[in-house]
């Protein structure tokens, strides 16, 4: 548990910088690591308190949340149409599907 919760750490670390949920894989590992380690139990409350306010914001207005919304279509749309069409690099269900 302590090297899958080292490692949620490490990703949800590089996420807070890429696209992606970073703080809620901080929490993650956090919480896998506190149920291991003391020390790690203190970092746990304030870092789910972000991740909740982060959580809250992106989808305090309407325009944030039509934004994600229509991003996730997008990706969708675009999953399919990559794996419809072999001619694109990396073409197939394969890539489409991720």
């Amino acid at each position: 548990m302590a090297i899958l919760g080292a490692a949620l750490i490490v990703v949800g670390v590089l996420l807070l910088v890429l696209p992606g949920p970073g703080l809620l894989l901080v929490l993650a590992g956090l919480l896998l690591l506190a149920s291991e380690f003391p020390w790690a139990r203190r970092y746990v409350e304030p870092v789910r308190e972000r991740a909740m306010q982060a959580a809250d914001a992106s989808v305090s207005s309407p325009w944030r949340l039509t934004g994600s919304v229509a991003a996730g279509l997008f990706l969708i749309g675009a999953g399919i149409v990559w794996g419809v069409q072999e001619s694109l690099p990396f073409g197939g269900w394969g890539t489409g599907t991720s």
